[in-house]
């Protein structure tokens, strides 16, 4: 409750933003259809008809928007990915061209929309309209900001139409029968009783030899193998505001005189404490003022909450809503109980957002001024701060002049801001030490000035108040590793496919013998292996590796398989029993979703097949995708 009385104020600004934002796409999606601009400017041409620049850059932005929408945070990141957002651009494009294709499609079928279809359409888009009704003025607005006309719209909203008359008379005419979906779904609860017998390749890797021979040649098959990444060996200076405050002062009269010259910034604010009950409905204002009657009477108001307030979490502590500055709660209940004027008094019927409250005030914490003492580190670190951000700016303009005239050492400048010049040996981007771990400051490192002419970089930012100056004083170009530096690893590649080998071969043997109706016992025992039983074993079962998993719900009772595992062992596992899954009354919702889910998936096959074959006769041409 408390979490809505302090968001609530906010509810009609984002239902608002939420409702232009759905528009925009629903703009953005009709407009679509319509064809591009003259041929010089076309992004793509469809069977002689362009898709304009401007038409593709729409198309994109409204992808961009919904995608950062869903991702928040993460799109933020992928968006810094050039060949990311390139292919989020082309994927806008293939959209247009479908989307041409079908209204193409269309048209030749004589799918027709008619003038009161389109007008009962646009009436009734809920961002056209003020409390529920159609609005004109709204209208022509949200268009003009659109950039689009009303004859131009009401035939982007008539070609939508034909669209979804198609999609809804042909696309949407897949077929999922009931008792389909209870089979489907009784098939994904089905168990299974298994066996498996797992050979580890980790058994065998110390049986296998590898020879030098086999090492050379498997060097000498991949001559593009074996790469070592360039490697830059870096000299730099690191200067940063927070290693700047130890040797910064503050004395206790710039303490004092800051505390004198900012008396308001240490006030602390009055708080109240309060107990409410809240009443909604339509008659929620006559049962608020009831209630009132009967606390007046003298009727206890924490036994009322308890047995009349809607806020089911506060009415269990008698209304209580604890301390709360002036601000905070919803701005008709805050003004209430800042209003009242001593404590025990109760305020009301006083509306909300959630209704209409009764409000106790039963507690002041008044304002007061905090002490010199109780602020006195709060003000020296706030000081030291401030001195210490100074001082650094003065030795950043210091050392950008002095790295910048002295371009081939980085001496001259330590000395003049008080730094040390430290350095890192050879070292791959991929792998780059902590301390200079930062995209542009590694940015700098391996750029062709820094790591071939060997000379200072800019000042280079790492973060607020944190910078860098580099200079390579060596450098390796990316190489292939010679047979020696990578003997090692390339045995224990070989040795690890023998070993996988072995193991497999070893399952196969089994298998073998199973398929033979051998008893394979001693066999198991002379060989370290055994097989495990699981038993009720469901599709998503976890206790299983997902290989076997799979294998178990591919055959029949009493089948058996081999099976390559990711780790690369081998297993042998056994079908003994399947148990059947009889849905149950509690079922039919989630029986209900499947359905719907599998004729959504339906649908969606039946329009990629439907515009594959679209495609396949289309004369379909990319000229520029591009920025428009």
């Amino acid at each position: 409750m408390m979490e809505q009385i302090r968001e609530g104020s906010q509810n009609w600004v984002v239902k608002i933003i939420l409702g232009f934002i759905i528009l925009s796409f629903a703009l953005t999606g009709v407009y679509s259809y319509l064809r591009g601009g003259p041929h010089g400017n076309a992004a793509a041409e469809v069977n002689g008809q362009s898709i304009s620049r401007v038409e593709l850059e729409r198309a994109y932005q409204n992808e961009r928007a919904r995608m950062e929408a869903q991702s928040g945070d993460m799109f933020k990141q992928l968006s810094g990915n050039d060949a990311f957002m390139q292919q989020l651009r082309k994927g806008a494009l293939e959209q247009l061209v479908n989307q041409h294709l079908v209204a193409d499609a269309i048209s030749d079928m004589g799918l027709r929309v008619s003038d009161s279809q389109v007008k009962d359409a646009i009436l009734g888009y809920d961002a056209f309209k003020i409390d529920g009704k159609f609005d004109n003025d709204r209208y022509l607005a949200v268009l003009r900001n659109q950039g689009l006309t009303p004859s131009k719209f009401s035939e982007m909203v008539r070609v939508d139409l034909a669209r979804q008359q198609f999609v809804d008379g042909v696309i949407s005419s897949t077929i999922v029968l009931p008792e389909e979906a209870k089979t489907l779904y009784a098939a994904s609860r089905q168990t299974r009783d298994i066996q498996v017998a797992t050979v580890k390749a980790a058994d065998f890797v110390g049986k296998v030899q590898v020879s030098d021979d086999e090492i050379k040649a498997r060097y000498d098959s991949q001559p593009q193998g074996y790469m070592a990444p360039e490697q830059v060996a870096i000299d730099y200076l690191e200067l940063s505001e927070k290693a700047l405050e130890p040797s910064v002062t503050v004395s206790d009269q710039e303490i004092s005189d800051y505390y004198k010259d900012n008396a308001n910034q240490f006030k602390r604010p009055e708080k109240r404490r309060s107990s409410h009950i809240l009443f909604t409905g339509k008659d929620a204002e006559a049962k608020a003022a009831a209630a009132l009657k009967e606390i007046q009477g003298g009727k206890d108001f924490a036994d009322v909450a308890k047995a009349e307030s809607q806020d089911t979490f506060s009415a269990t502590k008698g209304g209580d809503l604890g301390w709360n500055e002036q601000g905070v709660l919803d701005p008709g209940f805050d003004k209430a109980l800042f209003a009242i004027a001593k404590e025990g008094d109760v305020a009301g019927p006083v509306k909300s957002a959630f209704g209409y409250h009764l409000i106790k005030l039963t507690g002041i914490q008044a304002g007061e001024t905090k002490s010199l003492d109780e602020v006195k580190a709060e003000i020296k670190a706030q000081l030291t701060k401030k001195a210490a951000e100074d001082l650094f700016y003065k030795k950043q303009d210091e050392l950008e002049r002095l790295a910048f005239e002295n371009p081939d050492s980085l001496v001259d400048a330590a000395k003049a801001v008080g730094l040390e010049v430290k350095h890192l040996p050879l070292f791959a981007r991929a792998k780059a030490p902590a301390a200079l771990n930062y995209p542009k400051v590694l940015d700098a490192a391996f750029s062709e000035s820094v790591k071939l002419d060997k000379v200072n970089s800019e000042v280079i930012e790492a973060g607020p108040e944190h910078v860098f100056v580099v200079r390579a004083s060596d450098f390796k170009d990316a190489h292939r590793k010679s047979l020696d530096e990578v003997k090692a690893e390339i045995q224990a590649s070989l040795q690890g496919e023998k070993a996988k080998a072995k193991a497999e071969a070893t399952a196969q043997a089994l298998l073998d013998k199973l398929n033979a109706k051998e008893d394979v016992t001693a066999w198991l025992t002379e060989n370290g292996l055994k097989f495990e039983t699981f038993d009720g074993v469901n599709r998503n079962d976890t206790k299983v590796a997902p290989a076997v998993g799979r294998s178990a719900f591919s055959q029949q009772p009493g089948g058996r398989e081999l099976v390559s595992l990711a780790d690369g062992d081998s297993a042998v596992v056994e079908v003994k029993a399947v148990h059947a899954y009889e849905p149950k009354a509690e079922d039919q919702p989630v029986i209900d979703m499947w359905q719907k889910r599998l004729a959504q998936q339906r649908e969606g096959d039946a329009n990629r097949q439907f515009i594959d074959a679209l495609r396949k006769t289309a004369d379909i041409k990319v000229f520029n995708t591009d920025k428009g």
